[in-house]
């Protein structure tokens, strides 16, 4: 096995010359902590894998396209060439009696019909029994609608494969602009690429309104959202009413959270918390897409030459565990106490957490970090919604005062 993974990556590392380093896990952020590099490093990793990804999607729908055409003009030419068939075997029987019937001719025009001999043959013996007819019909029925809903796949794929072209263009035109403003200082790049996402959520807006069960699915599973926020002193009132009515993020961990007491924080040890929860519920998302990405690297560029990082232990440890609850807890906390030791090796000597360190000797770093490390378990509990609490409208994340 570690054969095989070393050779998987001297395949993924090229020729061996060390570029920048891809992160596929969602680090730990900490409260305070204003700039994170880490989180810059993954930021960066998921955009370039983003854009292979959109490549790759490309690349499978003109294939789904194609095939699809392909498939469609086979039952289209099947569909033809049964149709002429049964009209050759009803002439047939017609003319068995004719003296100048010639058998030869007609078989001859049964083969040129395409169809094999196994096909005529079941239709001749479906001729040749009294449901003959009903048989036909059913049949040109079943082919037709079989060709009708080849049609309707054919139009979706092509809709598909359209929207995903406009998606390319509209991503390589942002990040033109802002690889404009950012290297080169241009303003008028700015004011475009603010221009340009003013537009797109106004458009998200309207469609919010016209079509609020089509966008709403969306909304349940995002982290965020993009809004028009008004300068006005109602705008912010206006737009967590918005975000309460798409019902944002309550299919994710938040949905999970005693929202009251998970971000109005009264002790270091629920921050930490949340932050934590947050951290494992993400990368519980990562997981099924991170092989998918992998592919999709390799497939575009099988001579990359970017080095990645390793997965940690505790990334692991995350994959099996049940949905964040109350019952939950103590699973969760020992993932949790895996990554901050790891992420965060000297997490203890943290200004907030000053008050521990005072009960404890100066040497004692393992016990004050467990000491701090219970402390979080406690508040994850405490912020943790019971089992039994179903997730409604009424229990969705009040975002008014966060947005203000």
């Amino acid at each position: 096995m570690r054969a095989k993974a070393n050779t998987r990556r001297k395949k993924l590392l090229g020729n061996g010359r060390r570029g920048e380093r891809l992160l596929f896990y969602y680090p730990l952020c900490l409260p305070g902590d204003s700039k994170n590099p880490r989180l810059e490093q993954f930021t960066k990793s998921y955009v370039r894998l983003g854009e292979w990804m959109v490549a790759v999607r490309n690349k499978k729908l003109r294939q789904r396209v194609a095939e699809f055409r392909k498939t469609q003009a086979e039952t289209k030419r099947k569909f033809a060439a049964t149709i002429s068939a049964y009209e050759i075997l009803r002439e047939t029987a017609d003319r068995l009696d004719d003296p100048s019937f010639d058998a030869e001719e007609f078989r001859r025009r049964f083969f040129a019909t395409g169809l094999s001999r196994e096909e005529l043959r079941a239709l001749f013996d479906e001729l040749s029994t009294p449901s003959a007819r009903g048989v036909e019909v059913r049949d040109e029925a079943t082919i037709a609608q079989q060709e009708k809903e080849l049609r309707v796949a054919a139009r979706k794929t092509r809709r598909d494969l359209k929207h995903l072209r406009d998606e390319t263009v509209i991503f390589e035109a942002i990040q033109r602009l802002f690889d404009s403003a950012v290297k080169l200082g241009d303003e008028g790049a700015a004011k475009a690429l603010h221009s340009a996402a003013q537009i797109a959520c106004a458009f998200l807006g309207f469609l919010a309104h016209q079509k609020l069960d089509l966008i709403r699915p969306t909304a349940r599973i995002s982290q965020h959202w993009p809004i028009l926020l008004g300068a006005s002193p109602g705008s912010t009132g206006k737009a967590a009413a918005e975000l309460e009515r798409l019902q944002i993020g309550a299919d994710t961990i938040y949905g999970r959270l005693r929202l009251d007491r998970a971000f109005h924080e009264t002790t270091a040890a629920r921050t930490y918390a949340r932050v934590l929860v947050e951290t494992i519920w993400i990368n519980r998302t990562l997981i099924p897409e991170l092989s998918e990405r992998l592919r999709a690297m390799e497939v575009m560029d099988p001579d990359f030459t970017t080095d990645f990082e390793d997965l940690p232990h505790w990334f692991r440890l995350i994959a099996p565990l049940p949905q964040f609850s109350n019952s939950s807890v103590d699973r969760w906390g020992k993932a949790a106490r895996e990554i901050l030791r790891k992420e965060c090796p000297e997490f203890h000597l943290r200004p907030e957490w000053a008050s521990v360190r005072r009960s404890f000797g100066p040497h004692e770093k393992g016990r004050i970090q467990n000491k701090i490390i219970d402390k979080i378990v406690s508040a994850m509990r405490t912020i943790a919604r019971t089992d039994d609490i179903k997730v409604t409208q009424k229990s969705l994340p009040k975002l008014g005062n966060d947005l203000r």
